[in-house]
């Protein structure tokens, strides 16, 4: 299970079950994508949607909010991500084969 954790020092975490039930914390994600070059994370983000493609391969859907100091409005983003462990990640479209 992938997760939002923390508002304060936002990261993404992720738990294990063999049940279920109950959850073991193995802490948090390794996100190889800056803030500082994809302004669609400066502000919060959140609400992963991960799932697995045939090739083995995670994909993660995650909302994004732009800082609130560069617009004078609410502006969100949705961008994909990828990883071949489901630890790292990076953005899909910058993965190299």
């Amino acid at each position: 299970m992938i997760y939002s954790e923390s508002l304060s020092n936002q990261h993404l975490a992720y738990a294990v079950s063999d049940d279920l039930y109950t959850w073991k914390d193995q802490g948090p994600l390794r996100l190889a994508v800056s803030p500082a070059e994809h302004p669609w994370l400066g502000g919060r983000y959140g609400a992963p949607y991960v799932w697995r493609e045939p090739s083995g391969c995670f994909l993660m859907a995650l909302m994004g909010e732009y800082s609130m100091s560069k617009t004078a409005y609410h502006q969100s983003a949705i961008g994909l991500l990828a990883s071949d462990d489901g630890e790292v990640w990076d953005l899909a479209a910058e993965r190299r084969q």
